[in-house]
């Protein structure tokens, strides 16, 4: 959804890693995966971790962090 992808890029999602694709593809998974219900912060950064081992990418705590905010903006948007 086009909006989701601005939320992440007004987020300079670029930022955050060497690849950002791998990044939108962990945000993307999260929020499909977050939007099934209503899920703690620490039950989104368990999905991120997930999707981290399975992209093969390593995030800081600040990267989750930013990455929460991000599929928290994006939840409330698909409301």
């Amino acid at each position: 959804c086009s909006s989701d992808l601005e939320i992440i890029s007004d987020n300079e999602i670029d930022s955050l890693v060497s690849d950002p694709d791998k990044v939108v593809d962990i945000i993307m998974y999260v929020k499909n995966e977050a939007a099934k219900q209503d899920i703690s912060d620490d039950q989104i950064r368990s999905l991120i971790q997930t999707a981290e081992s399975t992209a093969g990418v390593s995030l800081s705590e600040e990267e989750e962090n930013r990455i929460i905010k991000i599929v928290k903006q994006i939840k409330e948007i698909g409301r």
